[in-house]
């Protein structure tokens, strides 16, 4: 990896952890004006000069509802923060990856010091091999513990996949991907139904955190049109008085203004990706996207789709572990360990006992989504209504439109 790149991307985080703090200066300056400027200073002890009575009651009912609504903002953007940092929803690399990068490291740290003694290179090797937690062959053995291996795709009844019916794979990870999710660069890493990358929030609004987000986009969106509302109406009257012109009355109005437009548009978008059951990234292509499903049968569905001289293109599982090699390869990864080690790792899981499935690869319309189970339903499933909470580490297509997959036909193959 270019050190430019890696140092851009480091740059990145740091301005995004940053900017919550900035956003968080914004609000109590924003909180300062309104309550000693407009509300204390103005409305309820007028100058003299404007010759204007007290107006007590709407200076309370101003502050009443916008502290409401600032606690609210600050409660979900602080469970936003929280989940953003602690809960991100980041899959977990690859054994390749490791290995690699040792590599990567130990070939660097030899360029650098190419005139040390012999134990002095032995003792960088073995530095860098704890940085990669375990040598390549323990690695893979080991890797079984890990999450997202290709046994947990094939033991499930339905999964995305490619064309070719295995699940998509992640080139920089080494590392199978789960339904839906995508590679962040930001990052560096796959993450769950990943949505964007948002400086404004210190990081990733993926499935963790996207209901989250959206609370804090609705009621940042509340709170600046208060805001809005409020100084632009008396700043409107005082004007009319006398030749008032403040510059901190003229910030709060260009401040609650743009974020208005900003939180309020965010909020509006992410209901309707919300409605429809779909992500930012993924609304890119929303209306051309082929959705590849890997569908189990059983025997007794082929040998019926058999007798009725219906054409299904099918894959089984476990596949070879020389394909999992060739899949490395293709990559780019260097210092593959052996099949037997592969076979090893695998006839190690308990999963090995299931024996073979067979998986008939099906295709959606371009624009269908099949994870669209009405809009109601989507809004109440991503919002975790009561009922519809899923454990996030299932991340399975449980509620797939089947209606609006066809059959994969073998001239598209």
């Amino acid at each position: 990896m270019p050190k430019r790149t890696e140092a851009n991307r480091k740059t990145n985080i740091g301005v995004a952890r940053a900017v919550p703090v900035l956003l968080l200066a914004i609000v109590g300056y924003a909180s300062w004006v309104l309550t000693k400027l407009i509300c204390v200073d103005y409305l309820i002890s007028p100058p003299r000069s404007i010759l204007a009575r007290p107006q007590i009651g709407s200076a309370i009912a101003i502050l009443v509802i916008y502290y409401i609504l600032l606690i609210l903002l600050l409660v979900t953007f602080g469970r936003l923060l929280d989940t953003v940092v602690r809960r991100p929803g980041l899959i977990p690399r690859g054994p390749q990856w490791y290995v690699e990068r040792a590599r990567q490291k130990k070939n660097q740290d030899g360029r650098r010091s190419r005139s040390t003694s012999r134990s002095e290179g032995e003792k960088s090797a073995g530095s860098d091999l704890s940085d990669s937690k375990m040598p390549t062959e323990m690695q893979y053995v080991a890797s079984e513990s890990l999450p997202f291996k290709v046994e947990d795709f094939w033991l499930r009844d339905v999964f995305v996949c490619n064309a070719d019916g295995r699940p998509p794979f992640c080139s920089t990870c080494y590392n199978w991907k789960p339904d839906r999710s995508h590679h962040c660069s930001e990052v560096n890493r796959c993450v769950l139904k990943f949505d964007h990358f948002c400086p404004w929030v210190g990081g990733v609004v993926s499935e963790t955190s996207f209901k989250f987000f959206v609370q804090f986009t609705f009621y940042g969106g509340l709170l600046t049109l208060h805001l809005l509302v409020v100084t632009a109406y008396f700043f409107a009257r005082r004007r009319q008085d006398s030749n008032f012109l403040n510059g901190h009355w003229i910030a709060l109005l260009a401040i609650s203004g743009l974020f208005f437009l900003f939180s309020g548009g965010m909020c509006m978008s992410s209901c309707q990706f919300a409605i429809i059951n779909s992500t930012t990234i993924e609304n890119l292509n929303r209306k051309t996207k082929v959705w590849f499903l890997a569908v189990h049968t059983p025997s007794q569905v082929l040998e019926e789709a058999h007798e009725k001289r219906i054409e299904l293109r099918l894959i089984s599982y476990p596949r070879p572990p020389e394909e999992q090699l060739q899949m490395l390869q293709q990559h780019g990864a260097s210092n593959l360990p052996s099949a037997n080690v592969l076979q090893q790792a695998s006839s190690s899981s308990p999963m090995a006992a299931t024996g073979h499935r067979t998986f008939a690869i099906l295709e959606s319309a371009p624009g269908d989504n099949p994870f669209d189970i009405g809009p109601l339903s989507n809004f109440q499933e991503i919002m975790a209504w009561p009922g519809c909470r899923r454990d996030e580490s299932q991340h399975r297509l449980e509620d797939v439109d089947f209606s609006a997959v066809k059959k994969f036909s073998p001239a598209e193959a």
